[in-house]
């Protein structure tokens, strides 16, 4: 799917940008119970000269994004109040192996790499981060259970190195 948003100046807002987000998710099944699933997005942000408002711009990191980080943690921080500050370039790309275990029960493996950039310009693929790790789901009346821990197998300063994530629904 893609979603393209454009909020121009000669319609009279005050915030003029073009925002475009796709995403893509494929699922193969490999014997039985056996499914590959992956996921990949881009986003690109652009407020023609401006700063780019907080309520558009792109943050990954957390249990549907880049696991093995919290919510928000990958990319760019605000330097004075320490919270994430978000991106006009969003990348993330997930793959997971998932697979059942007994009745109700499933597990999954998985990886996710993922960034996010102040501009466009700043888009290094090398920059990637990097989570993986495992995850139990249980099929259950309200849905979908899912427990995960992430690893971020390279944290920097101040980073954790793992997290723990109880979600309903898939992660994707």
């Amino acid at each position: 799917s893609v979603t393209a948003t454009w909020s121009p100046e000669f319609l009279g807002t005050q915030l003029p940008y073009v925002s475009v987000f796709g995403q893509y998710q494929s699922y193969r099944r490999f014997g039985p119970g056996l499914v590959w699933a992956a996921a990949g997005r881009l986003g690109m942000a652009d407020a023609f000269g401006r700063e780019l408002v907080a309520a558009k711009r792109f943050f990954a990191g957390g249990g549907n994004s880049v696991r093995g980080f919290t919510q928000d943690g990958v990319g760019p921080f605000d330097p004075l109040l320490g919270v994430p500050a978000g991106g006009a370039v969003v990348v993330v790309v997930n793959q997971e192996l998932r697979f059942p275990i007994f009745g109700p029960a499933s597990g999954a493996v998985f990886y996710d790499a993922g960034a996010v950039y102040s501009t466009l310009r700043d888009v290094r693929l090398g920059d990637l981060r990097h989570g993986m790790g495992a995850g139990l789901r249980l099929r259950s009346p309200i849905g979908l259970v899912r427990a995960d821990y992430g690893f971020n197998p390279w944290p920097r300063p101040g980073e954790k190195r793992s997290v723990f994530y109880l979600s309903i629904g898939q992660a994707f």
